[in-house]
């Protein structure tokens, strides 16, 4: 019937000892913190959509704790970032010294 797990239907439960299992109320999305206002404040400076870029590399720093952070189209959407204007606020962020990017070759 389906073909991709992620397509599932799922409800997300929790445990309370008076209630037993109950549905978890649905959580929005949210950057985890904490945020470093320095750096925030540094990024806000810069024109452009930097501030968004920077709103969504510390969201998807957040999901992945590791090193490096791949920006993924839905971030992007979903801060209303275009594919230009990503690439260009990017590039200022690294200027700036706030992002360190390394790029490969054809992507």
């Amino acid at each position: 019937m389906y073909t991709n797990d992620q397509n599932v239907p799922t409800v997300k439960l929790k445990y309370e000892q008076s209630n037993g299992f109950v549905t978890a109320k649905q959580q929005g999305f949210f950057i985890k913190g904490p945020l470093p206002m320095e750096w925030m404040s540094k990024a806000a400076l810069l024109p452009g959509k930097a501030i968004q870029v920077a709103l969504a590399l510390w969201w998807l720093a957040g999901m992945k704790p590791q090193q490096k952070i791949k920006v993924t189209r839905q971030a992007l959407k979903f801060l209303n970032v275009s594919n230009d204007a990503y690439r260009d606020a990017l590039l200022r962020l690294e200027l700036s010294g706030l992002v360190k990017v390394s790029r490969l070759r054809g992507q």
